[in-house]
């Protein structure tokens, strides 16, 4: 995971790419590369590791030929927040940290609190169908669960009605 942040780093200043993940940064000869510098300056990107117990696995990701094939996307800080303040309101730890990131980044897309990712239009366009079609799936789904709670609801209604008949 990479992020832009303001950064003080050998005597540089300034607001750039910071590679969590890699445990380094994005250089642009000798400055830290911003976000339109991986696209622009892409036969230019080096990086810097900064953390060595890193390894140097993620230098592939700074190469013009990966660069070429990547789509960059970028978060809103809200959104991650809204994100984290959703999950730690139905958390509860089950013991299997896949199981969980998988059911909990699940809980939060069914309601509408997963971070969004904002990419180029250009990129959106080849993917339409796929994008309408998930759209529709997750609108089913929750018409489905809203259904649910309502024949639930009705039901308990119903049987608190019998039983005041009684």
């Amino acid at each position: 995971m990479a992020v832009r942040v303001p950064y003080q780093h050998n005597g540089l200043e300034g607001v750039g790419v910071v590679d969590l993940a890699g445990g380094g940064v994005p250089m642009v000869g000798a400055s830290i590369a911003d976000i339109d510098d991986l696209t622009d300056q892409k036969d230019r990107i080096s990086f810097n590791l900064v953390n060595e117990r890193a390894g140097d696995f993620y230098r592939t990701y700074y190469t013009e030929e990966y660069l070429d094939q990547v789509y960059l996307g970028f978060t809103p800080a809200s959104d991650v927040i809204r994100y984290f303040n959703f999950i730690e309101i139905v958390y509860l730890s089950f013991g299997s940290p896949k199981l969980e990131k998988m059911l909990y980044d699940g809980l939060a897309l069914l309601f509408g609190q997963y971070y969004h990712i904002y990419v180029d239009d250009g990129f959106l366009e080849q993917f339409e169908t796929q994008i309408l079609l998930f759209k529709s799936l997750l609108l089913t789904i929750r018409i489905c669960l809203s259904v649910l709670v309502g024949l639930l609801l009705a039901e308990i209604y119903w049987l608190f009605k019998e039983r005041d008949r009684a």
